[in-house]
């Protein structure tokens, strides 16, 4: 695996990104009218498709309901993919976003297995990891690459995870990249992937919030993940030395509803990857009382609080 000399593996940083004109804002509303306008789309395909979600026992929803929202969030990511022949870091990143949006499209329409999922996931760290996106540890190199190994394929689980009740990973994910926005240089290449997944959580949220109209389903909840595992690997480079605690606490809530789940069947001895339960931090919040909308407000707010102190911290 090659040295990670340039913690930006998109494009030196010494190039700027657009002849002098700041990208940020064009890509964030590009992303916000993409989905604003293939979600309601993708709705119809799925409808006249028959792609749906059907009510369950253990699912929350009470009607069928249209997957395919992640094919608008997808595309809504894409303008904050920097292209072109001298960023082989844009392209692996491309790459990547389309394995897990086709495993994940295949998984919601007819189940993928979780070892298959893992592989895959696994697959597509290993090619990011190879092509510069790593954590910045003051580790050996060899243990670096392991760790942002397991970042990688973590944080993609853990918003996969969090996609259990209307609204919450959208929301979720936009304060993350709100807060990633905040905390990465104006001029990075990685910006530019906040402000799409910003855009995209943005324009997704009018249709999926309770009652969700459409779900991103796997194909969404994945590259969505990706795309935040790898703002916080080019975090920690950013913000050395202490980045690495910076991205722990703007994805602080996925993380600690995947820990907290992970725990839960431990020591009911169940295995946390195969298990489905209401043992996530929204089910609990619900279970005392907070109700649906009330759980995803107290997550949001705390999402909210985790991106502001980390801020605080770069700052302070």
């Amino acid at each position: 695996m090659p040295a990670r000399d340039d913690p930006e593996p998109f494009r030196r940083r010494s190039e700027p990104l657009m002849d002098g004109h700041h990208p940020l804002p064009a890509v964030a509303v590009s992303a916000f009218a993409i989905a604003l306008v293939a979600t309601p789309l993708a709705r119809w395909l799925a409808l006249d498709r028959g792609w749906v979600d059907r009510p369950a026992a253990r699912k929350g929803h009470k009607r069928p309901t249209p997957l395919l929202g992640g094919v608008a969030l997808v595309a809504a990511l894409l303008p904050g993919v920097p292209w072109g022949r001298s960023e082989p870091g844009g392209w692996a990143l491309a790459a990547a976003f389309a394995v897990l949006f086709a495993a994940g499209l295949w998984d919601d329409r007819r189940g993928l297995g979780m070892v298959a999922k893992l592989l895959l996931q696994g697959g597509v760290a290993v090619m990011l990891v190879a092509a510069g996106y790593r954590l910045a540890l003051p580790l050996a190199p060899e243990l670096t690459a392991v760790a942002s190994l397991a970042w990688i394929v973590g944080v993609t689980n853990a918003l996969n995870l969090l996609d259990n009740m209307d609204g919450l990973a959208a929301s979720i994910a936009g304060v993350a990249a709100l807060g990633f926005l905040l905390l990465l240089p104006p001029s990075s290449p990685a910006s530019l992937l906040a402000a799409a997944v910003l855009g995209g959580s943005l324009g997704f949220l009018p249709y999926n919030a309770p009652p969700a109209r459409i779900f991103m389903g796997d194909a969404g909840s994945q590259p969505l993940g990706l795309a935040l595992a790898v703002l916080g690997l080019e975090l920690t480079h950013s913000q050395a030395p202490r980045g690495w605690l910076l991205a722990l606490l703007v994805l602080a809530v996925p993380l600690a509803d995947t820990t907290t789940v992970c725990v839960s069947r431990l020591r009911r001895g169940y295995n946390p990857l195969t298990t489905p339960g209401t043992d996530h931090l929204s089910h609990c919040l619900r279970a005392r009382g907070a109700g649906d909308a009330g759980a995803v407000l107290l997550l949001v707010l705390a999402a909210v609080a985790g991106s502001v102190l980390a801020w605080l911290m770069r700052v302070g």
